[in-house]
């Protein structure tokens, strides 16, 4: 992977953020990743003065795409575009957000099983932003993600 941040964070090598509650504290990033098994994903966060949209999240696949903005997701196929909906939430009575996910670890935890995105998959996010940190403290070089293992 390699990355860069935008400019004025020259010297970020560690994240000093605040979990996303002041922007101002978090740059804006763009990156590239080569997943082990082939797939190439381009990452691209806007400037904080950039006009909104701020985000938009897309997936490319063979047959169609995925793109997830502040109107909804939408799959296209084509010149069709089809609004995706996510299932109601019945299994948490209701909950979602945190509330849910609280729910859920509650239950697992008194009755086993496994989580919807347990922590393996939330360290695979924490290992590409640091890549990310890793590639811009290089000089925006790319980086191999298993030699930042140790």
């Amino acid at each position: 992977m390699f990355a860069e941040l935008e400019d004025g964070y020259e010297d970020y090598a560690e994240y000093r953020g605040d979990g996303g509650h002041d922007p101002k504290h978090e740059p804006s990033v763009s990156g590239y990743v080569r997943f082990e098994n082939g797939v190439r994903s381009t990452y691209a966060s806007g400037f904080k003065d950039t006009p909104d949209p701020k985000w938009r999240f897309e997936i490319v696949g063979t047959d169609a795409y995925i793109l997830n903005g502040d109107d909804g997701a939408f799959i296209h196929r084509g010149k069709n575009a089809e609004l995706i909906t996510p299932p109601p939430l019945t299994k948490y009575g209701g909950l979602e957000g945190i509330p849910a996910g609280v729910r859920e670890m509650v239950n697992v935890v008194a009755d086993g099983g496994t989580l919807v995105s347990p922590g393996r998959e939330a360290l695979k996010t924490v290992e590409i932003m640091l890549g990310f940190l890793a590639s811009q403290a290089r000089g925006n070089v790319r980086v191999d993600i298993s030699a930042l293992r140790g």
